[in-house]
């Protein structure tokens, strides 16, 4: 019985294979790459009320950084379409954020360490170490102009809200004040007796604030230098001074570890903040106007709430000193930029 049944498979083994059976080949074949996802979309916009929402969406290490421990800058466009960061290096990087990435880069006769757009987003700003500010053409790289007879080693510049002006402020105690298109030098601002870590202008264009390492900000007149307050509290330099949108108040980053809130039009000191673990190195304000971020030695940037000044988030540590913050527009991106050479975006998916 068992003979049988093997005789009667092996036969239809026989048939089955003198068959004209089509085969079918499968080809297995890796998956495609998924596109890259753009993380600067769908966002919402950074409030009061989401601040502790907001989590990291990209690093970018910034081209060109050497290990210096330098000044650093970076800015969003005026347009929404770009940011753009520099570190004390000769390149300056411009990134698409519709495409999250490198659009262009810069190179200059210069150790850069701030970059400002122009208000129509057609130009960038940028100075650096020698004794003159750069105007870029932002859809080529190319150099507009150069603004010279201004300070020795420029740690930030920015422009006129109209952009008209542009001021520079430096070593030496010194900021400058351009008029853009004409590249006449306006006014030679004299009063800080050590260097000058930042300035900026009033919504309205009228007013200067800049503070340095006289452990005072200033406020004077952009035209004819004539200075209207002096902005004391402070006990060691100042870092980084900044106009409210609604021009009201200023607030100050300061290596005493403090923020200073001071009114725009009296100069009294309105609130001293404390939190940071280190020195304050730079700070930037909303659109609105109603939360600011604060950069420090302590490398953790922080949120407040500058209605009341409270306290509303602490982001991810860089893993070096926290320097310089910037919100895009429309307040959807924070970018923050620090002496470990990177460039970090913060958002709200």
């Amino acid at each position: 019985m068992k003979k049988l049944f093997f005789l009667i498979v092996l036969l239809m083994g026989i048939v089955i294979s003198g068959c004209n059976v089509e085969k079918k080949v499968v080809e297995i074949t890796a998956p495609e790459p998924s596109p890259t996802i753009n993380p600067f979309t769908n966002l919402q916009p950074i409030t009061i009320e989401n601040a502790s929402e907001v989590i990291l969406l990209r690093n970018y290490d910034v081209p060109g950084y050497v290990d210096s421990r330098k000044t650093c800058g970076v800015d969003f466009s005026p347009d929404g379409r770009y940011f753009a960061a520099t570190c004390m290096s000769k390149k300056i990087t411009i990134w698409d954020i519709s495409l999250s990435k490198i659009y262009l880069y810069i190179e200059g006769d210069n150790d850069f360490t701030t970059v400002a757009f122009s208000p129509d987003s057609t130009m960038l700003a940028a100075g650096g170490v020698n004794y003159f500010v750069s105007l870029f053409d932002v859809l080529t790289g190319e150099t507009i102009s150069e603004l010279k007879g201004g300070p020795r080693g420029v740690r930030e510049v920015n422009f006129s809200p109209d952009g008209q002006m542009l001021a520079a402020a430096g070593l030496g105690g010194t900021v400058a004040v351009w008029e853009v298109n004409s590249e006449e030098k306006l006014t030679i601002f004299n009063e800080h007796y050590s260097r000058v870590n930042s300035v900026d202008f009033s919504p309205d264009g009228k007013r200067v604030v800049s503070g340095g390492g006289d452990n005072m900000a200033r406020v004077w007149d952009p035209v004819t230098g004539e200075e209207y307050l002096l902005l004391s509290g402070p006990t060691y330099f100042v870092e980084d001074v900044e106009y409210s949108p609604d021009g009201n108040t200023i607030i100050g980053a300061a290596d005493d570890n403090k923020i200073y809130v001071w009114d725009a039009e009296t100069g009294d000191l309105l609130n001293t903040i404390r939190g940071h673990a280190g020195p304050v190195n730079g700070i930037a304000y909303n659109s609105s106007g109603d939360l600011f971020v604060s950069c420090s030695n302590d490398r953790r940037p922080k949120i407040w709430d500058a209605n009341n000044f409270s306290f509303l988030a602490q982001l991810l540590p860089h893993d070096d000193y926290a320097i310089r913050p910037a919100f895009n527009p429309d307040d959807t991106l924070l970018a923050t930029i620090g002496w470990d050479g990177v460039l970090k975006i913060w958002g709200i998916p």
